[in-house]
């Protein structure tokens, strides 16, 4: 009889055999229920080393009433940095609407993907796009952008499908999730398009499915987490704020990626990567980046975790209507204010949710690091402003979740 740690268990390892070689990507979420001790333990290193494999998973509870989870003190006693903090999902807020704010039932939703941006059926695939919401000049401009990354989707959506399992539910629902980065960096005018952006889409929807002769979507929004993707629109990834105003920010590679090397000789400092187990792996390492946030960018340490969470309140309103990938950053007195504030909102305003402590979370090369000024100035003045020349083929190692909504390795 396998016990609820040994699927997890069976499922990471698999996950870590995909990635073998470090010229792979995996990552996986794991749903479990909010009485199963076993899986709520899963990831307590402080009562012992945790297998490496189970970073591979994104540990998230399913809970449709808050008040199921509100006094379970084995869940809230992983926040105290013992412990990976785990996630919410709300299944059924998920099936009853897609904005919150209107009825839109899809009751294929079983989970989500590896973020929960987007809520999926058994065996469907997400599918998604960005938008770099500060880059975008009018609002028309955002419609232009959107309707051209909708076309793509939805002719992707169309296509045949290997499993023809996956090819039957994902024809079935045609579920698009186009998502927005940058929303806490963008001006209140450009927030202000994202409502009546959400109607334009649902419009074009209509009108193109039914030129093409196919059913309309069943979710067309998301917002994604958008870790290494944000950066190359150079803006705050999806809905979170900067993590400070100085940071580290840590990149993972192959061994064998050249850029490894080429970093190295430029002065970066490069590592190899630490398990959760506290082992070191010399098939990946990890560069770390010195960086400083744009002026008025909203930033982790300065913003509360109940001002983090109404931000995920109103996109998850006013725009995604698949759900909203968010690790939100709490300090420890903040817990009471957190549930006081889950208590009152999320059975009817919050799909997922993440959460991870602002500092001491017990990750030894955790995605971000708040530094000082001088610290910050010192590594910038380490570094060589030689030009890189690679020799090779170069491929980040990470999967675009390095927030922490998906693992933090």
């Amino acid at each position: 009889r396998l016990r609820s740690v040994d699927v997890l268990d069976i499922v990471n390892i698999i996950g870590r055999i995909v990635v073998a070689g470090s010229s792979r990507r995996s990552a996986q979420i794991s749903l479990g229920d909010q009485d199963d001790t076993l899986f709520l333990k899963a990831k307590k290193w402080s009562d012992g080393n945790v297998p490496a494999w189970r970073a591979n998973s994104n540990n998230t509870v399913i809970v449709d009433n808050f008040s199921e989870i509100a006094d379970n003190t084995l869940f809230w006693n992983n926040f105290n940095g013992g412990s990976e903090a785990y996630g919410l999902f709300n299944r059924k807020l998920s099936r009853a609407v897609g904005r919150t704010k209107e009825k839109r039932v899809d009751n294929t939703i079983v989970g989500g993907n590896p973020c929960l941006e987007v809520t999926l059926g058994n065996k469907e695939s997400c599918n998604l796009a960005t938008i770099w919401l500060p880059n975008i000049r009018t609002f028309d401009e955002f419609i232009d952008l959107s309707s051209i990354l909708y076309k793509i989707q939805k002719a992707t959506a169309l296509l045949p499908h290997p499993s023809k399992e996956s090819e039957a539910i994902i024809h079935k629902n045609l579920r698009l999730g186009q998502s927005v980065a940058g929303i806490l960096q963008a001006t209140d005018e450009q927030r202000a398009w994202l409502s009546p952006a959400y109607e334009s889409l649902r419009a074009l929807d209509s009108s193109w499915s039914k030129h093409l002769g196919v059913r309309e979507s069943v979710r067309l929004t998301a917002i994604q987490p958008n870790g290494t993707l944000g950066l190359v629109g150079g803006t705050t990834p999806g809905i979170h704020p900067a993590y400070d105003r100085f940071y580290i920010r840590r990149v993972r590679f192959g061994s064998n990626d050249p850029l490894v090397e080429a970093c190295r000789n430029k002065g970066y400092p490069v590592v190899p990567e630490i398990g959760l187990d506290g082992a070191v792996d010399h098939t990946r390492f990890v560069v770390e980046f010195p960086c400083e946030a744009p002026e008025n960018t909203p930033l982790a340490s300065e913003m509360t975790a109940e001002q983090q969470l109404e931000w995920v309140a109103w996109a998850q309103e006013n725009f995604a209507d698949n759900a909203v990938s968010v690790t939100v950053t709490y300090k420890d007195e903040e817990l009471p204010s957190i549930k006081k504030w889950l208590t009152n909102n999320y059975d009817t305003k919050i799909k997922s949710v993440s959460f991870l402590r602002y500092s001491d979370h017990g990750f030894k090369l955790a995605p971000y690091e708040p530094i000082d000024k001088s610290e910050y100035e010192k590594r910038v003045k380490s570094i060589s402003k030689e030009e890189i020349i690679l020799k090779g083929v170069s491929e980040l190692d990470d999967d675009g979740c390095e927030t922490g909504a998906c693992p933090v390795r």
